[in-house]
């Protein structure tokens, strides 16, 4: 396998010194490590050059519907998005989340973005913790470690040193110009 990178400056429109790379290379795949504002129109650029085929692949920074924007539907169409977030994508199945979805969607006239639903279950911990007496950062601290419980995005468990015991990653695919849930990047199949 050959292996190549490049850098774009994202305040650029014209990706095109990129593109002509990429399209030399005749690449298998393609992995994007910036955000949607450069993500859409760099993939609209390599697929108008004529980069068809290659597999595109991107992180968090991309989950957003200005990925399918920048890119047009057509030309985003089977990009690939991995994220450690759970987003509320129109096809998940999960009635927690749903819910979450419609309720945030009530109160906020917007859909959830990506970290939505881990920012709600961190607020829960604190909210909790508060709840249950727990003011100093000592005694919050001391509470969380305890905490374990299903929230909205992930088991909400903590290890040792602070971080989540669920390091899910969820895959995302763009299919008919939306985002939708292929689901944990370990059980996940290509649509």
């Amino acid at each position: 396998m050959t292996v190549t990178d490049d850098s774009l400056d994202p305040a650029e429109s014209d990706f095109s010194s990129v593109v002509n790379k990429v399209a030399a290379g005749k690449p298998d795949a393609i992995f994007f490590g910036g955000y949607y504002a450069a993500a859409g129109p760099l993939l609209k650029q390599l697929r108008d050059k004529g980069v068809k085929d290659a597999k595109f692949f991107s992180g968090d920074g991309s989950l957003d519907k200005g990925l399918v924007e920048g890119a047009g539907a057509a030309n985003a169409e089977g990009a690939l998005v991995g994220c450690p977030c759970y987003v509320a994508t129109p096809d998940v199945t999960d009635e927690k989340v749903k819910k979450f979805a419609t309720d945030y969607k009530a109160a906020y006239s917007a859909d959830p973005a990506i970290y939505a639903t881990e920012g709600f279950d961190a607020a829960t911990v604190f909210i909790e913790a508060i709840k249950a007496g727990k003011v100093t950062a000592e005694d919050i601290n001391t509470f969380i470690s305890t905490v374990d419980f299903a929230g909205v995005s992930k088991q909400v468990k903590f290890e040792a040193n602070g971080e989540v015991v669920a390091k899910d990653i969820y895959m995302y695919q763009i299919k008919g110009g939306n985002i939708t849930l292929l689901g944990k990047a370990s059980e996940a199949k290509l649509g």
